[in-house]
């Protein structure tokens, strides 16, 4: 309990301030929540990202040995 009196202004400032931080830490573990289920997903982005480049390296290299006078 706190020393100021009840309905002291220190004592108001007290409860808001709990309160605020009571919906900042509830926001905060929201947000932990929904990051949580970012990193696999980039993980798993990033893959793609790879394979994709994988293929358009090779398709660039089939085309860049082709000549176009050979058909």
């Amino acid at each position: 309990m706190s020393s100021h009196p009840v309905g002291s202004p220190v004592e108001c400032y007290n409860e808001r301030f709990s309160a605020g931080l009571s919906i900042v830490r509830r926001h905060l573990g929201g947000l932990q929540q929904e990051t949580d289920g970012l990193e696999g997903r980039v993980e798993a982005l990033d893959q793609r990202i790879d394979r994709s480049h994988d293929q358009i390296v090779g398709l660039l290299t089939q085309l860049a040995g082709q000549h176009p006078d050979a058909d």
